[in-house]
């Protein structure tokens, strides 16, 4: 008898624990809303000077984007880290879709990323700097070949993305410099 009241008393706690788990909170007026939604923005910027990685890095945390113009930065970067370019073949890829239509030149500029050897395996945020028109990105590419372990060169990449468009509508070429 005193078994099965301890072991009703033990599942009882059990199922009491799970269902709280389990349920999810509803906002029941507007000001729940707004508590929850300040809640999700406290998440950390991805766009912190020192910030990134590689690709599986970047592909994480792009969804801590903020802004139209930060979803395109860092689908631009992830399409670079992937080589996602087509550049060199000139063909259509996955890059296209954060380029301006009217501005098809750009891609070409990014030919250096677009081959096999160096490649690029990390990008770090540098900077971000705003205008009228929208925000200029700089990121710090780091990479290298098979030979040296993907570690012999650094680089930068900068674009503007347009803050009406939210597209990319400049790229300086790409800088490439070996390592020390």
């Amino acid at each position: 008898m005193k078994r099965t009241l301890l072991l009703a008393a033990a599942m009882g706690v059990l199922l009491a624990g799970c269902g709280a788990q389990a349920q999810t909170p509803q906002p029941s007026s507007p000001g729940a809303q707004a508590v929850e939604t300040q809640t999700a923005s406290a998440a950390p910027d991805l766009f912190t000077t020192g910030e990134g990685g590689d690709a599986a890095w970047w592909q994480a945390h792009s969804q801590d984007a903020r802004t139209e113009d930060e979803r395109t930065a860092a689908g631009f970067v992830l399409a670079v880290l992937n080589r996602d370019i087509g550049a060199v073949a000139e063909r259509a890829a996955g890059i296209d879709a954060y380029f301006e239509p009217a501005k098809p030149e750009l891609k070409s500029r990014l030919a250096p990323l677009d081959i096999s050897s160096p490649q690029v395996r990390e990008a770090i945020f540098a900077s971000a700097a705003a205008d009228d028109a929208g925000t200029t990105y700089a990121f710090k590419l780091v990479g290298g070949t098979s030979a040296d372990s993907f570690q012999g060169i650094e680089g930068a990449l900068q674009f503007h993305v347009n803050g009406a468009a939210h597209l990319v509508d400049d790229l300086p070429e790409p800088v490439f410099d070996s390592k020390p």
